[in-house]
């Protein structure tokens, strides 16, 4: 996935599932009015510090990757509602800590 995704300003869902992608660009962050991020099978092994500007993000699929771990700035997503985490390299109190205002977490 190349740079010039956080051009697109309006997106609300974007759904990046299977593509094998390894990381994804940092201007990611700058789509603060998507709702909607699917990154569910891929090989990403990290994901950008810049998410955590993503402030309107309700619902993310990172399940089936390489994570081993998620930036401290995934803290800043106040309406995330649901992060579904399965099938990476981290153990539940890992992806749980600290993150008290899920309504639903899928390890």
């Amino acid at each position: 996935m190349s740079q010039g995704i956080g051009r697109l300003k309006k997106l609300k869902d974007l759904n990046l599932m299977q593509n094998k992608l390894i990381n994804l660009p940092c201007d990611i962050g700058d789509l603060t009015n998507l709702e909607d991020l699917i990154v569910h099978g891929n090989n990403l092994t990290s994901l950008p510090k810049e998410i955590g500007e993503m402030v309107a993000l309700k619902h993310i699929s990172i399940g089936d990757n390489d994570l081993s771990s998620l930036p401290d700035e995934i803290m800043n997503l106040n309406n995330l509602e649901y992060i579904s985490l399965e099938n990476n390299n981290f153990t539940s109190e890992d992806a749980k800590n600290g993150r008290t205002g899920l309504v639903t977490l899928n390890v």
